[in-house]
């Protein structure tokens, strides 16, 4: 989706320079208010068309319209014709009708064909080619895009010739075609230097980033930006886009810091330009910057300030890149409701597009919203139209993902069948990705490497031939400096055998000195492996006193459980029982952690349970007075302050409702309902010995 977005902004942009004409727009605007001569008021009126599109979209079309009435009276004057057939192919390729745009290029290029109209040919190739490309023909979109560029070198048009090359640069990167790119880069660029342009020296070293962020070599693409962003700043252009990337190539290397200043930049710069389009995405990309840290009310603030943009951007990929953006921080703040609006808007504007691939994105969103709402069934419906729609455009990566969210979905849906079936398919497409990725790596090494020999030899026949006359003429000389070298041999050889046997008197002692070293390596193992693996009984042990399944399912409704340890055993633990028909449930955090944590904490369960079963202590603050007592007595007056904090809840069954009692030791028990958080109240002292022992809980 990112590169059809990129083709088409770059297309229109680009666009407006081709056919471009002598006159400004001032003086168009007299020639056709002012004429009187219909042929001039006609081309007045096209090249008008072509000059507001960018600013006001309804005025071109007013003017193209009223060109288009007149069209059949010109016919004749076949540039033009072809002018007019290139502007009505400019003008369904913004409406993303490219079948329509290809027809109305081929239209333009029988009349240039006919009336040797080069650079009318030239521009009807550019064009063409763009339009090839955002329908999938990217191999057709090459030989145009080369016979556009053809004809602009050989016309002298550099500048035009440079933005092709960054457009085939732009196709070769779909590719992974690494030397290609650089090849025209290099041809681009020498092109650029003599006619001093900044901005296009500045897209050019974007487009090459681009390239290099495609590879994962973020450092590389954040390089070429950083030349960009200063070739912009010497001819004040739109820094915004630059901007923009530096700042998520930041993000991509983790470095949140720089990220966050160049998003900001850029957009700001946006707003300082102004135009809704640019604004908007500016948005989406500082916000993403808030999203990948996890603030997402602070990204709502700024995707709030572009909303009100919306129904005025010219391209809808950048309503559809807020809508995505606005539904992810929505979702994430578990505000379903907005975050479905958007999502199904960003549907509604992809249908609208035409663009499987940015349906195929926008229904996996909308899948996340249903998983996210525990609707699993809906979730799975909407992921299964996505995947069809990913399979249809042949895109490994959505294919992918979205097996992995099939997967999780009918994992929680407990179709477990369904869910092994497509962690299958996602683990297989996965790892033939990666086996891709690395054998055309390696495929690309390989060619260079063969190249590079190839010019090797090929130098060294040059040399052969160059010198073969020189080399005759000193047969004798040659003679001599072979008696001296093999003299000189002969010497470096009885040093090299001395060297022979020294150095394998050092590599015996060597050997020894590694024998040794591998011995107490043995044994540092062998004593480490009994060490953890009387951990890992302890841990069996452990894990035998926390409360079991049969016992909480028993008692409790609904629960979950989640326990993860630091280190092998732990000192944190959780534990239940029931005594006159009471059920008693603790979460507790012993002092320490690892093997003394856990010792601490098969103490602290001994206690508890002697408590409740053998003194028969039924309320939880009296329990935990009383295993603060038991450790006390049990760990000594040296000084240490050992015990846990605590939780401790008592429930039993009065007239038919339950009534739940508890007890806190430095713990804050949390009641969670109706979307409310109520925090109660704790004893600030833990269950042991502390600073205030005389205080009871």
């Amino acid at each position: 989706m990112i590169k059809k977005i990129y083709f088409t902004l770059f297309f229109l942009i680009i666009s407006f320079f081709l056919f471009s004409q002598i006159t400004k727009q001032d003086s168009l605007l007299t020639v056709y208010k002012t004429t009187k001569v219909s042929e001039k008021k006609y081309e007045a009126s096209l090249n008008l068309s072509k000059e507001l599109f960018s600013r006001n979209k309804d005025s071109a079309l007013l003017f193209f319209n009223y060109a288009k009435k007149e069209s059949f009276r010109f016919k004749s004057n076949k540039k033009l014709t072809s002018f007019y057939y290139f502007l009505q192919a400019f003008f369904v390729a913004a409406d993303y009708e490219h079948e329509k745009a290809i027809l109305y290029c081929d239209s333009c290029l029988r009349i240039a064909n006919t009336s040797d109209l080069e650079l009318q040919k030239a521009d009807c190739y550019f064009s063409k080619a763009v339009s090839l490309f955002n329908i999938g023909e990217k191999t057709e979109a090459i030989k145009y895009f080369k016979l556009s560029v053809s004809i602009l070198q050989a016309k002298g048009k550099r500048k035009k010739a440079v933005n092709g090359y960054s457009n085939l640069i732009a196709i070769y990167q779909d590719f992974n075609s690494i030397d290609t790119c650089e090849l025209f880069f290099k041809k681009a660029i020498s092109i650029a230097d003599t006619i001093e342009d900044c901005k296009v020296i500045a897209r050019l070293y974007t487009n090459m980033s681009a390239l290099y962020d495609k590879s994962h070599k973020f450092q590389i693409s954040i390089s070429y930006l950083l030349i960009a962003l200063k070739y912009a700043d010497k001819c004040d252009a739109n820094k915004t886009q630059i901007l923009l990337n530096i700042g998520k190539e930041y993000m991509n290397i983790n470095n949140y810091e720089k990220a966050g200043k160049y998003l900001k930049d850029g957009y700001l710069n946006a707003y300082k330009i102004g135009s809704p389009d640019y604004i908007i995405d500016a948005a989406a990309d500082y916000a993403l910057f808030y999203q990948n840290t996890n603030r997402f009310s602070e990204s709502l603030i700024i995707l709030d300030t572009a909303i009100k943009f919306i129904d005025t951007v010219n391209y809808i990929q950048s309503s559809t890149k807020l809508c995505s953006s606005l539904a992810w921080s929505y979702v994430e703040l578990e505000n379903f409701t907005k975050a479905t609006y958007y999502a199904d808007m960003n549907v509604r504007l992809c249908y609208q597009m035409e663009d499987d691939n940015s349906l195929a994105e926008a229904l996996d969103y909308r899948g996340y919203i249903y998983f996210k709402q525990k609707k699993y069934d809906a979730a799975i419906k909407i992921y299964l139209q996505g995947l069809d729609l990913a399979k249809k455009v042949n895109n490994e990566i959505f294919i992918k993902n979205f097996y992995q969210s099939l997967y999780r979905a009918y994992d929680k849906s407990k179709n477990y069948e369904k869910a092994i079936y497509y962690s299958k398919l996602y683990i297989e497409l996965n790892d033939s990705i990666s086996s891709y990725v690395n054998s055309a790596i390696n495929s690309e090494m390989e060619t260079k490497y063969n190249s590079e020999k190839k010019e090797a030899e090929i130098k060294l026949l040059n040399q052969q031939s160059k010198y073969s006359a020189l080399e005759l003429s000193k047969s004798k000389q040659q003679k001599i400096l072979l008696s001296l070298a093999l003299l000189l041999t002969a010497v470096i050889l009885v040093f090299v055998i001395y060297n022979y046997f020294q150095k394998r008197k050092a590599n015996i002692l060597i050997n020894k000195q590694k024998e040794e070293l591998q011995i107490q390596k043995n044994l540092v193992e062998e004593h480490q492996k009994e060490t953890i693996d009387s951990i890992n009984y302890a841990k069996k042990i452990q894990y035998a006193l926390l409360a079991h399944d049969d016992l909480l399912k028993k008692n409790l409704l609904d629960y979950f459980v989640l326990f993860n340890p630091k280190d092998i055993v732990s000192g944190d633990f959780y534990w239940a029982t029931e005594h006159n028909d009471k059920f008693y449930l603790a979460c507790c955090d012993s002092t320490g952690h690892g093997v003394p944590g856990a010792f601490m904490s098969l103490l602290n369960i001994g206690f508890l349970s002697e408590a409740i079963k053998e003194k028969n202590i039924l309320l939880p603050n009296e329990i935990l007075n009383y295993v603060r007592k038991r450790l006390i007595e049990s760990i000594g007056n040296d000084g240490q302050q050992d015990g846990m904090d605590a939780i401790l809840i008592c429930i039993e069954k009065c007239n038919g409702e339950k009534k739940i009692t508890y007890s806190a030791a430095n713990n804050k028990p949390i009641l969670v309902a109706d979307n409310q958080f109520v925090e109660y109240s704790a004893d600030k002292m833990p269950v042991g010995k502390g600073r205030e022992n005389g205080v009871v809980y």
